[in-house]
């Protein structure tokens, strides 16, 4: 499974809220579209970071993959649909606002865990979670932030997946609740 996944703050009148698309990345058109569609909506676009997962294993968004090298792969008709998600998940969010309290923590991952190709001695090894919990103390969400490319398939995959952070989401989602969206 792909997602896009919203996680939205608000304090008094300011918010930051985090979407984020297990896509390869978007164009700066496609987020003023949807930042369009979001006031369109009576929803506050305003504060929304908008980032990809930047997997190599979904629709193609940016016209990397078409049939030949001068003919883009995007799909218009998909790009209609994944802006509605978009706009979807942050309406989502909004509906889901209450008041929470935020724990950041981080750790150090073990070696084996990521791989640099290009530099197998450059390795950003730390990862750091925001846990968003309800005043009850269970987890709202985790927005996860570990510096690690999405790329565990390969070139020779012809399917589309989320890559390994579908896996993180399930895993986290199960054991601790709540929402849980990946940030590299």
């Amino acid at each position: 499974d792909i997602y896009a996944k919203c996680l939205l703050l608000r304090v008094g009148e300011k918010q930051i809220g985090f979407l984020t698309l297990d896509l390869i990345g978007l164009f700066y058109n496609d987020v003023d579209d949807f930042r369009r569609l979001v006031c369109e909506r009576e929803l506050e676009p305003k504060g929304v970071i908008v980032s990809s997962t930047h997997q190599h294993s979904g629709p193609d968004t940016l016209g990397l993959w078409g049939p030949d090298p001068a003919v883009s792969g995007v799909n218009p008709v998909y790009m209609v649909f994944l802006k509605a998600r978009m706009v979807d998940a942050l309406a989502e969010a909004s509906r889901r606002l209450r008041p929470v309290r935020l724990c950041l923590s981080k750790a150090r991952m073990p070696k084996g865990i990521a791989m640099n190709a290009r530099d197998p001695d450059l390795i950003d090894d730390e990862m750091t979670i925001l846990s968003v919990k309800n005043t009850d103390g269970s987890n709202m969400a985790a927005l996860v932030n570990f510096g690690l490319h999405p790329e565990v398939l390969w070139d020779d995959n012809n399917l589309i997946t989320a890559d390994f952070p579908c896996y993180m989401y399930h895993r986290v989602e199960s054991e601790l609740g709540g929402l849980c969206i990946f940030v590299n």
